[in-house]
């Protein structure tokens, strides 16, 4: 069971619940923060979630069975050049954090803010998920004209014994891994190998 601060536990029993989302999206080259609301959030001690780039979805798994892949999926829209260059930066095990926040819909002060106002102390976030990027899928919108960025994400205990290829090239291993030296034996010239057997 998740902890809860004092603050979100008063506000979930409240007759109306009204969240927010916040997404960081980490690797070795890039540290990017959004939300899904209209406006950037400033979070102490997280930094500030822009809003430049908005969240369109948030799917959390339906677990049906202790069987089912536990997945999430998570979509932005946003200008192209802007989307495409962040589809390029984020390989297969990129680290996502979903973090969930509430508002105060109270009439009195919650949480060190006015009624209508996001609580934003890290306190009173809630890790909705956290793990890394499984697929990402970059697409054109011909109807609403625009680019969507979707990733799916897998849970930490999802399809342990899952193999997933892993296409990359050398520039990008060492964007993620500068010490990797997986491709330096691909990119050379073939040449001729002389073989001994036996014992001298």
């Amino acid at each position: 069971m998740r902890k809860v601060s004092a603050n979100i536990d008063f506000l979930l029993t409240q007759s109306e619940v009204k969240t927010f989302f916040l997404v960081r999206i980490q690797n070795r080259s890039i540290d990017i923060k959004v939300t899904n609301q209209p406006f950037d959030l400033n979070i102490p001690t997280l930094g500030n979630f822009s809003s430049s780039m908005p969240l369109v979805e948030f799917v959390t798994p339906i677990i049906e069975d202790a069987t089912n892949r536990e997945s999430y999926k998570l979509s932005f829209t946003g200008p192209a050049e802007e989307l495409s260059l962040l589809a390029e930066q984020i390989e297969v095990g990129t680290v996502v954090t979903v973090y969930m926040g509430l508002y105060n819909v109270t009439e009195n002060p919650a949480g060190g803010v006015g009624p209508g106002e996001p609580l934003t102390n890290v306190d009173d976030l809630v890790v909705a998920f956290s793990g890394p990027v499984d697929s990402k899928e970059y697409a054109a919108d011909a109807v609403e004209m625009s680019r969507i960025l979707t990733l799916e994400c897998s849970g930490p205990m999802a399809m342990i014994s899952a193999r997933k290829a892993f296409i990359t090239t050398k520039n990008q291993l060492q964007s993620i891994d500068p010490s990797d030296t997986a491709f330096d034996q691909v990119y050379k010239d073939s040449g001729s190998l002389v073989l001994l057997w036996g014992k001298e």
